[in-house]
């Protein structure tokens, strides 16, 4: 999984380079598979083990981090509008093998635009 430095320290303020990153990562089991530069950020390419779900992300990574050196983790403020119609009024689920399936959820988000990405989020996601 590739990790960008700028992104990862909009969750920690960790005031390491990307090297010493790759280092901390590597002790706690995520071994780095090499480190490129793209444009002015550092891109940390890390081995992420089938049971480490949790590190598939770049918030996962920066708990990950702030846990290793003791540094606080500043997680986003999502803010959801919910309404009064229930989630039933646009979409069904039946679990068919309740043995197999315990439970299910569903959420739906309406008002979604297609559009082009702002430029930070497509200079991300190249990265």
């Amino acid at each position: 999984m590739k990790i960008s430095l700028q992104w990862l320290n909009e969750y920690v303020d960790i005031g390491y380079q990307a090297r010493s990153i790759a280092e901390i990562l590597s002790d706690r089991g995520f071994p780095c598979e090499g480190i490129e530069t793209f444009q002015d950020d550092s891109i940390i390419d890390v081995e992420i083990t089938s049971n480490r779900g949790d590190c598939l992300g770049h918030i996962g990574i920066a708990r990950e981090l702030a846990s290793a050196t003791d540094k606080n983790l500043k997680l986003p403020d999502v803010k959801l509008e919910e309404t009064e119609k229930p989630v039933s009024d646009y979409v069904a689920v039946k679990i068919e093998t309740p043995e197999l399936c315990g439970r299910y959820t569903a959420r739906v988000i309406v008002g979604v635009t297609v559009g082009p990405s702002p430029a930070w989020m497509a200079k991300r996601l190249e990265a």
